[in-house]
């Protein structure tokens, strides 16, 4: 047989084959079409959820950055200029107009008020009347900066506190937080947030250790020119062991908690006299959350 007459009977065959079978042939692709028609819906539909969450995903960005923008300008700004002192404050103030909102943001003015009152206090007594008053306004001062993060739930606020004295030879510099929840509609303190128990600071100590370890180090070996050595991480573990009062600085948002130390926090010394901070994923503290 030719390779031409194979092919002939081959045809004849898969023709005659169709014909005895054409309906099983015609369901077979009735099912093929059913499902490849199926498996495109799927597609289609897969691409649209995805498609629209994304939209949605880039919306509430898009609103939150607004918000965020929306309340990074909101401030209260309060000078005053005296002859033995000059003042200037960026006070942090919610955007909200709701109860809750105007008495976090009344608290929140509060404490700067008394800031500054405790600071002119200190100005006028300090006062050298001999010095003019232009040179003493230079010389004594007190300023607020703010700075915000706004999350879906939480907007913490971030104050730099810089005082001058006359009879200091460098700045202060001092940080400050306020985190107000949206959630519980107030400002908030870790106890709002977790459960404070004696693991929680445990935690949270240990966690903070070894994150701020190696900022210190920098300080230390950039002051100094020498790594921190175990009498210096013995200060570390002691300044972290005061539960609640080592952690009053802390700045929080949807995923993580900035924790902060003012100067002279870690030593008495110029080694630690910067504030230095450091972040804590909120997922390591899932335990403890309310």
């Amino acid at each position: 047989m030719s390779l031409i007459d194979f092919y002939i009977k081959y045809n004849v065959a898969k023709i005659a084959f169709v014909k005895k079978h054409k309906k099983v042939f015609y369901a077979v692709c009735i099912l093929f079409i059913v499902f490849a028609l199926a498996l495109i819906s799927f597609a289609a539909f897969t691409f649209y959820q995805l498609r629209a969450e994304q939209t949605q995903s880039e919306y509430q960005a898009k609103i939150d950055s607004e918000s965020g923008q929306e309340q990074m300008d909101y401030k209260e700004m309060v000078s005053e200029s005296g002859s033995e002192y000059s003042i200037s404050m960026s006070i942090p103030k919610l955007k909200e107009t709701d109860q809750a909102s105007l008495l976090a943001s009344e608290e929140m003015k509060s404490y700067f008020l008394k800031q500054a009152e405790s600071y002119k206090a200190k100005f006028r007594s300090d006062g050298i009347k001999e010095v003019a008053s232009t040179v003493m306004r230079e010389q004594n001062f007190y300023s607020v900066e703010t700075f915000v993060f706004v999350g879906k739930r939480f907007i913490s606020f971030l104050a730099e506190e810089i005082v001058s004295n006359q009879y200091q030879t460098y700045l202060q510099k001092y940080i400050t937080y306020f985190s107000y929840d949206r959630k519980l509609k107030k400002l908030v303190t870790l106890s709002d947030i977790f459960v404070t128990n004696d693991a929680f600071y445990k935690k949270v100590s240990d966690l903070v250790y070894e994150a701020i370890l190696p900022e210190l180090d920098t300080i230390m070996f950039y002051n100094f020119g020498r790594h921190l050595n175990d009498e210096d991480k013995e200060k570390i573990r002691t300044a972290l062991s005061n539960q609640q009062d080592s952690f009053d600085l802390f700045a929080i948002s949807d995923n993580e908690i900035l924790f902060s130390f003012n100067p002279f926090t870690f030593a008495t010394g110029a080694p630690f006299s910067e504030t230095v901070s450091v972040y804590v994923p909120m997922s390591e503290l899932k335990e403890f959350k309310k």
